[in-house]
């Protein structure tokens, strides 16, 4: 590829690169060269972008070359990734000095809390303007309450709703956190685990998955908004464990 000086400049809304090919550029010559460009501010219905070229020469005769038209089109491209994390990521039961009440007002009535974080992250190369998130949660089993929602929250480009009403009870919810917000997803799934004994006794075959096909799910679908490379959109879940169930 030969290399050629350009200029930039912008007349009556038209964008132009003006490249000097050579002067004097003798009968003959031929220049292969090309053009990097970046695409912004696009919208759905853009799937293409035209391209004018024209040669301006400095001769008396013939100075301006018909206009040749090349069209591109495009593609957006975005490798976009979920990662969650639970805190905790183990709950042992029975829950040492719990008592039942039959109408519970905190959350200390029903059990421990179990926050959940679903990242969904833009990888890039392209940003996008839409996505859905569509969460399933297991909210009952066998006709009890199983994970109490007790709020959601969400961060970044993201409206989210729900199929059912979120804390029918009005379960009072603690001023403190057990997950901390801004907390990554990332920086949670470094966390290291101790292995108790307990864990050691726990053959697979003890292991009863409680997804939607055997639990009642209510479902939580968010719209994501536009979302850049490298940004994400954040939906935070705090519910309790009901430990009579």
């Amino acid at each position: 590829l030969a290399r050629l000086s350009c200029a930039f400049k912008t007349e009556n809304q038209t964008r132009q690169v003006v490249c000097d090919l050579g002067n004097p550029m003798k009968a003959g010559t031929q220049l292969v060269a090309g053009l990097r460009f970046s695409v912004h501010q696009q919208s759905e219905m853009d799937t293409s972008v035209k391209f004018d070229l024209q040669i301006q020469g400095s001769n008396l005769f013939d100075k301006v070359s018909p206009v040749v038209s090349y069209k591109v089109d495009l593609a957006v491209l975005a490798a976009v990734e979920i990662r969650g994390v639970s805190s905790p990521d183990h709950i042992f039961l029975p829950i040492p000095n719990w008592e039942y009440k039959e109408n519970p007002e905190t959350e200390e009535d029903v059990g421990p809390v179990v926050q959940h974080i679903y990242e969904l992250r833009n990888n890039g190369p392209s940003s996008f303007s839409k996505a859905m998130l569509n969460l399933q949660w297991p909210y009952k089993y066998n006709n009890n309450t199983l994970l109490y929602i007790l709020h959601y929250d969400i961060d970044g480009p993201m409206n989210c709703t729900s199929d059912m009403e979120i804390n029918p009870l009005r379960i009072k919810v603690s001023s403190l956190q057990t997950t901390e917000k801004n907390d990554s997803v990332a920086g949670q799934g470094d966390r290291s685990h101790v292995v108790m004994k307990r864990d050691l006794a726990l053959g697979e075959g003890d292991v009863h998955t409680l997804g939607c096909g055997i639990a009642q799910c209510l479902r939580i679908v968010c719209q994501v908004g536009r979302l850049d490379r490298g940004k994400s959109a954040i939906l935070y879940v705090k519910s309790l464990l009901w430990t009579e169930t």
